[in-house]
């Protein structure tokens, strides 16, 4: 049985689970695996983050652990610890674009710094280098959203798009 090691106090079965019905996502076979591979090792330590429409539990955040628990023998998976995120019809896509497009800003000095008088092979979590990481490009391996030059351009924002997020759905 998977080990579930963060508690959100709501959970769902993998069944009930959906990938939100589009290609924006993309996942290598090795990303899945390595996620699979995380979870056999060190349970299961972060929640699906789900944004309920119209009966549906999409997933914003969360797809690689809901394919990489999809490839587990089904009796091993337990309830699945899901986060709400308060979204419909209209705003779902936006929810899941900013997910995607905020997953990761790794530099090689940032990097070095974190895993330094470590013994953690930087392989096992899909970095072969340190020379390869700039996630926020049009070329990145998992991370199909385009972004300019890698930074967060807070003009484009406002206060309230981000209004209620991760909120407890009721």
């Amino acid at each position: 049985m998977i080990t579930v090691n963060c508690s959100t106090g709501k959970t769902l079965p993998l069944n009930e689970i959906e990938k939100y019905p589009t290609k924006l996502k993309k996942h290598s076979i090795l990303e899945i695996d390595r996620v699979e591979k995380s979870i056999k090792e060190d349970g299961l330590c972060f929640p699906i983050t789900i944004g309920r429409v119209e009966g549906h539990n999409y997933i914003i955040d969360g797809e690689a652990t809901y394919l990489a628990l999809r490839q587990l023998p089904q009796e091993e998976v337990p309830e699945i610890p899901v986060v709400y995120v308060r979204c419909n019809a209209e705003t779902i896509k936006k929810m899941i674009l900013i997910s995607a497009s905020t997953n990761h800003s790794v530099s090689e000095y940032s990097l070095k710094q974190f895993t330094k008088e470590t013994d953690l092979n930087l392989k096992n979590y899909g970095f072969p280098t340190y020379d390869l990481i700039d996630f926020h490009t049009d070329v990145d391996i998992g991370l199909y959203v385009e972004t300019i030059g890698g930074k967060y351009n807070k003009s484009e924002v406002k206060e309230s798009d981000f209004e209620g997020l991760l909120a407890e759905f009721k």
